[in-house]
């Protein structure tokens, strides 16, 4: 009898042991579910991160060549705007150059001037010729109008700008209005508006 109940004794206590032994695989199957969430949040948050690094790489790196590129851009222009400055003006001793934070800037024997301290036909060829850059450079237009382009120029000037002109390359028709007759004889094509009794009309 003794040895019996010893023996259910030990039964019940196996039983509570298996039971709490399944417990506690539960418990550790939960903790190792849980242990693989954490692991794949800390592969999600090192990716974020890398991918935060490698956006703050492109960013840096597109914001110092977007500088350097329109620096270059700068330079390419000051260029041609140079050449045709020096041939509206046609004194090859001077130099027009465009600065970084694009004002214009005359060099002559040496000494500087910015574009306030220019004569005004200085500054009508110095913003012309900038003007012709840009638009041979970055406009994708055939056509472009230059409204009284010799204004405040001496006649040499005129003519000369008149020339540089006709020698403009990358454009399919080149508007010119202006009361100066020096464009008369060069270009293709003149039309004439005068006014009489307050109204305009074609002449020729």
């Amino acid at each position: 009898m003794e040895l019996g109940a010893k023996v259910r004794g030990f039964e019940v206590e196996i039983k509570e042991k298996d039971r709490q032994f399944l417990k506690l695989d539960k418990e550790i199957a939960e903790m190792m579910s849980y242990l693989a969430k954490i692991r794949e949040f800390e592969a999600k948050l090192e990716n974020e991160k890398r991918f935060g690094e490698y956006a703050k790489f492109i960013r840096e790196t597109l914001r110092d060549s977007a500088q350097h590129i329109v620096l270059e851009l700068i330079g390419e222009i000051s260029e041609e705007a140079n050449g045709l400055y020096c041939a509206i003006m046609d004194d090859f001793s001077q130099e027009l150059r465009w600065s970084e934070d694009y004002g214009i800037i005359i060099t002559e024997s040496g000494e500087e001037k910015n574009f306030q301290q220019l004569s005004g036909g200085e500054k009508m060829g110095a913003a012309l010729a900038l003007r012709l850059a840009l638009l041979k450079m970055l406009s994708n237009s055939d056509f472009v109008f230059l409204d009284e382009p010799t204004q405040n120029m001496d006649e040499i000037r005129r003519e000369n700008l008149s020339e540089q002109i006709m020698n403009i390359k990358g454009f399919k028709q080149i508007f010119v209005i202006s009361h100066d007759d020096t464009f008369n004889e060069k270009y293709g094509h003149v039309v004439k508006i005068e006014k009489t009794n307050g109204e305009s009309r074609v002449v020729a």
